[in-house]
């Protein structure tokens, strides 16, 4: 599995512009209403038309009707869905594109109950089943940007970060993608 950059948040075209020309290879739009980051859809369009194909875009949705995923991966010519909410798997199937789906902690004795340090909820997210071969155990790791111990104590909402060495240079790869003809 390849690791790949992705700028998630953006609201403003002007950052995509820069996100873009720094190697990002995704850049996440945000439809949930709530956020402080989520778009209209014209704002999402002219941050879509600045991107063109020198990045691929990301539609990020938390328990969004469908039909308002068609209107916007139609409208914006979206790349990737991202589910983060409580989709279940017959919401985030059968859709023309490829989907990310955020982990989900799976109960521990049937309830959820708090996770009291970053190696516990590492192991218990199931990445390493999933990522087979994937270094997870020597990874470096971090919580917002910021790296971490393993046994660093996790407050409410804290994103668990795995790193490790990029294989592709993203602006090379971004030159590759944006010298291949769009097909949509």
């Amino acid at each position: 599995m390849t690791a790949r950059i992705k700028i998630c948040g953006l609201t403003r075209v002007e950052d995509a512009e820069l996100a873009v020309s720094l190697g990002a290879e995704m850049i996440g739009l945000n439809f949930y209403p709530p956020s402080p980051r989520s778009l209209t859809l014209e704002r999402a369009d002219a941050i879509r038309r600045v991107i063109r194909n020198r990045a691929e875009v990301v539609g990020v949705f938390v328990n969004s009707a469908r039909s308002t995923i068609e209107l916007l991966t139609r409208e914006l010519k979206l790349d990737y869905l991202q589910f983060h909410g409580d989709e279940n798997d017959e919401a985030i199937s059968g859709w023309p594109l490829k989907v990310i789906r955020a982990l989900r902690m799976p109960p521990v004795d049937g309830e959820r109950r708090r996770l009291s340090h970053l190696a516990e909820a590492i192991e218990r997210s199931g990445i390493a089943a999933r990522l087979p071969g994937a270094d997870i155990a020597g990874a470096p790791v971090g919580i917002f940007g910021k790296r971490v111990r393993r046994d660093t104590m996790l407050g409410d909402g804290d994103r668990i970060e795995l790193y490790r060495r990029l294989i592709a240079d993203p602006k090379a790869r971004r030159r590759r993608r944006s010298a291949s003809p769009r097909t949509s």
